[in-house]
């Protein structure tokens, strides 16, 4: 699902769907933004440490981190 789908949807025929996909990529978006701004993915490729290795790195509790 592409921008396209969300610039030529009908609220009258697409109901509450639309409403939770936007709502959903905005969730998906968050977590990507999140990620780079505390360099997660730089800790995952040049080192492959695990969730728990990188939240110790980051000086962040483990909880949440799968």
């Amino acid at each position: 699902m592409g921008l396209a789908h969300f610039l030529r949807y009908n609220p009258h025929e697409v109901g509450s769907q639309y409403l939770e996909d936007l709502a959903t990529g905005y969730w998906f978006s968050e977590v990507l933004f999140t990620g780079v701004e505390l360099d997660v993915f730089t800790f995952l490729e040049c080192r492959g440490m695990t969730t728990h290795e990188i939240a110790g790195a980051l000086d962040m509790p483990p909880i949440g981190w799968g």
